[in-house]
Formats: structure tokens, C-alpha cells, sequence
């Protein structure tokens, strides 16, 4: 939903860059479900067990090691203000 996001390979194809009319459908459809909670992927419910199991510090290497500390990087901004 961001142009320019990126994720590291190999982890792009266990954590895709999701397409934006999957991703609005998927929370009109937990809105229409009343869920509270949405996370995609859904191998992002994972991370709701990482946070009572493991200790911040780990959690920090593991997310920088499948790249998410840097995804953001080569975000390119379209909308003017």
C-alpha cells in the first residue's frame, strides 16, 4: 500500500507486500465481522505469541533479520500535502 516497500529475500514470499484492494477487502470484512483485531498476512498472528514468549531484544533481531526494520526505506511519497 506504500510504493517503494520492499522485503528482504528470501522473507518476500513468506511476507508478501500485499496488494491494496486485497488488504481493503480483507477490513471490510472484519469491520462487517465486528473483528476487533486484523493482521496480514495472517502469518502475523504469529507475532501476537512472539510478544508473550520472547523477550523484546529477540523480537528486535528477528524483525530486523526478515527486514522489517527496513521496509519503509525505499518508500516513495505520492501524496503531496
Amino acid at each position: 500500500m506504500f510504493d517503494g516497500v520492499k522485503t528482504r529475500f528470501p522473507f518476500n514470499y513468506v511476507l508478501p507486500i500485499l496488494e491494496p484492494q486485497y488488504v481493503s477487502d480483507m477490513v471490510i470484512a472484519a469491520v462487517k465481522r465486528r473483528q476487533e483485531v486484523i493482521r496480514l498476512p495472517r502469518l502475523m498472528y504469529i507475532s501476537d505469541l512472539l510478544h508473550f514468549v520472547l523477550p523484546v531484544r529477540v523480537k528486535d533481531i528477528i524483525f530486523e533479520i526478515l527486514g522489517f526494520s527496513s521496509a519503509m526505506d525505499s518508500f516513495t511519497q505520492t501524496r503531496k500535502n
